[in-house]
């Protein structure tokens, strides 16, 4: 006889289960994605199958999602079923694909942004102008820009003096998260830029921290 599985769209027994096995320090996006797809379940009056998930995955490539979120929200899936005790309907190798470099264009910004960011870094500080060349050149983050001390290693870590290829007109950026690491080269048009900036200054200097980065203004 064969026992049918509670109904995942009961907020209660889903997201109590899974909630209850998260560590504390984990993202909010382990919590918001289960509790996106529960309601969205419910809305639809849909059972938790193949079929459901597929269909709401579908709707995150029309939101355009990147393929790394939406594949990290798949896998966050599947722990919401595994701690309810519920089939987990995919094989190994049948999720979403992992982000391939050359099958995404996506730009950081829109093109009236970038323009405005560009207008403005005329009356920015050289240090500022170069930080902001670099971030919107390359997509690059806060902590992949700033020059951070590291105590346990007892060295800095980040962007710094040893970063830049002058002669070849490279930069070599350590992702923050999963991306590659690689040299890029640097365009003619912000070359100036970088090249005005002293890359070698402190945490404790007030242009490259990342908390500082944040108070750039533009």
């Amino acid at each position: 006889m064969t026992v049918a599985q509670p109904p995942l769209s009961t907020p209660a027994v889903p997201l109590t289960a899974y909630l209850a096995q998260l560590r504390p320090t984990v993202g909010p996006v382990y919590r918001a994605v289960p509790k996106a797809f529960c309601a969205w379940l419910e809305r639809h009056d849909l059972e938790p199958e193949r079929t459901s998930v597929d269909r709401w995955l579908d709707g995150l490539r029309k939101e355009h999602q990147s393929a790394g979120t939406i594949r990290l929200k798949w896998r966050i899936l599947s722990r919401l079923f595994k701690a309810n005790q519920l089939p987990w309907p995919y094989k190994r190798r049948e999720g979403p694909k992992p982000p391939q470099e050359l099958e995404e264009d996506r730009p950081i910004a829109d093109v009236e942004i970038v323009e405005d960011l560009i207008r403005a870094s005329m009356k920015l500080q050289p240090a500022h102008r170069a930080l902001l060349a670099m971030s919107t050149t390359y997509g690059t983050r806060r902590q992949e820009i700033s020059l951070q001390w590291n105590e346990s290693e007892q060295r800095l870590e980040g962007l710094g003096p040893d970063s830049f290829d002058w002669k070849r007109k490279l930069v070599y950026v350590v992702t923050a998260k999963s991306g590659r690491q690689r040299y890029h080269l640097i365009p003619d048009e912000i070359l100036p830029f970088l090249q005005a900036y002293d890359w070698g200054q402190r945490p404790n200097d007030r242009h490259q921290s990342p908390t500082h980065l944040r108070r750039i203004p533009c």
